[in-house]
């Protein structure tokens, strides 16, 4: 199956949902802007058209448990609903669901694999490194997505706590059951950047400028600014990093 008429599937599979929700069409439109940027990256490491395309179906699928999340608990959040990829992979083995978008045996075990690891803190142990490629192109085009659209918008002051600090600290993720108000979500998705995998996703956060606007976001709403201009620097300073490490 082309990728035109893999997203026509999709398209009869979300319809199935309420799309007039804004909070279920934002997901619907999130799925394409993810597979736009797998496209990119994909395409900006050499991968095959084939492979290009199957980067493309995995994104199309990496969020299909977020609809029914929505419809069943009203919300995104994980800890009070369901884990999404490990719902996702379930939705695409049953039924053989995942027929729907490739025939090929060996490309629908790889989707599910990508689909059930996109949204873990840590990738499972025992992936092929072809399943571990594709599952680190949809990690990226996912937070990329989430950096640029989320976390944008705080609400009043805050006073920084500095355990939010931390991840920074270690250079990790945050764990999101510890990500309760706006400006926490701003952080968090900051602290993307310390999981991402691909030079074509660091220089997509320099050239939109992500860090230094999320940073005047926090800054215009709290007193820490020293922090947070020191938050920025060694964020900067780590894209710049991981730039130059990864175009040897």
């Amino acid at each position: 199956m082309n990728i035109n008429d893999a997203m026509q599937e999709f398209v009869r599979y979300a319809k199935l949902f309420d799309l007039k929700n804004p909070d279920i069409m934002s997901r619907f439109h999130h799925t394409f802007r993810v597979i736009e940027y797998a496209k990119d990256i994909a395409r900006s490491e050499g991968l095959s058209d084939k492979d290009v395309i199957l980067a493309m179906k995995c994104a199309l699928l990496h969020d299909v448990a977020r609809f029914r999340q929505f419809k069943m608990y009203h919300t995104y959040i994980d800890a009070e609903s369901f884990d999404h990829g490990d719902e996702g992979a379930r939705i695409l083995s049953s039924n053989k669901f995942v027929n729907r978008y490739t025939k090929d045996s060996s490309e629908q075990k790889l989707i599910i694999k990508v689909v059930k690891n996109h949204n873990k803190y840590k990738v499972e142990d025992g992936l092929t490194e072809r399943e571990l490629l594709f599952t680190n192109i949809v990690r990226d085009a996912d937070k990329i997505d989430i950096m640029l659209q989320y976390g944008n918008e705080i609400n009043g002051k805050f006073i920084l706590n500095p355990s939010y600090l931390k991840p920074f600290q270690e250079k990790r993720l945050y764990k999101n059951k510890a990500v309760t108000g706006e400006y926490e979500v701003t952080m968090r998705t900051m602290a993307f950047i310390y999981d991402m995998n691909f030079k074509f996703s660091y220089e997509f956060i320099k050239e939109n400028n992500i860090i230094n606007d999320k940073v005047e976001l926090l800054m215009s709403h709290s007193t820490s600014l020293g922090i947070f201009e020191y938050l920025a620097k060694i964020c900067n300073e780590y894209v710049d990093e991981r730039i130059e490490e990864l175009s040897k």
